[in-house]
């Protein structure tokens, strides 16, 4: 049988400018832009100045599923922005 890689691994955190990059590579950034200035001021300047993005962060959570991301898409995301 070919062989076949294992999966690779989903980070449990990257740094802004990589998720930001990542989501601006599938057209997403705009909109999680918008979902933190919906979801308020506090949510807002988290996502702005946040030094770290974690995977199973609550402000996470509650931007992609305000923008319909399943946590296939999340992962996939996160797999692809460790990679830059």
């Amino acid at each position: 049988p070919a062989y076949e890689p294992p999966p690779l691994a989903v980070p449990e955190m990257v740094y802004p400018f990589q998720a930001r990059k990542a989501l601006l590579a599938h057209g997403l950034l705009d909109a999680v832009n918008e979902a933190a200035a919906n979801a308020g001021p506090e949510a807002q300047i988290a996502w702005e100045y946040a030094i770290e993005i974690h995977r199973n962060d609550p402000l996470i959570m509650t931007l992609v599923a305000a923008i319909g991301l399943t946590p296939e898409q999340i992962d996939d995301l996160f797999i692809e922005a460790q990679s830059y």
